[in-house]
């Protein structure tokens, strides 16, 4: 009984959709388009506002960041790999990973991306001086 009910009320909506005019058709397309687009601008809108309240002035470390980028504490003098979510950076080690605000909140922080003929060997803190020395570590951005 259900499924007939619903089965004749979609009919019932076909019929009133294909009774409307071109006019009216068009303008509630229009309609509609314009709240898709409104519900999409406030969810961006949304988006950026996590990431900027998350990191405020420090926020162009989420957009220029990659991915497997390098984070050098400078202060610490250690470094880690980059790992990105949707709204948040993490700076990982074996241990496990820590959100990169801790760093940046206390320390002089630059974010390095390695050119392609750096090699995945195990680095110290000493090799990725020689890189960012000898230029095979382009600077992305720094706190300092």
């Amino acid at each position: 009984m259900r499924q007939r009910l619903a089965s004749c009320t979609l009919q019932v909506a076909f019929v009133q959709i294909e009774s409307m005019n071109k006019k009216t058709k068009i303008i509630l397309g229009l309609v509609g388009l314009g709240l898709f687009a409104l519900i999409v601008f406030i969810a961006i809108g949304f988006y950026s506002m996590d990431i900027e309240d998350h990191y405020g002035n420090d926020q162009n470390f989420f957009y220029q960041s990659k991915f497997g980028d390098i984070a050098v504490n400078r202060d610490r003098k250690e470094f880690k790999k980059i790992e990105k979510s949707w709204t948040r950076i993490f700076i990982a080690d074996e241990k496990g990973r820590v959100d990169i605000w801790t760093w940046l909140n206390e320390d002089s922080v630059g974010i390095y991306r390695a050119r392609p003929f750096v090699s995945n060997k195990e680095l110290t803190y000493g090799d990725i001086e020689r890189l960012i020395a000898e230029d095979k570590l382009e600077l992305i951005i720094k706190n300092w």
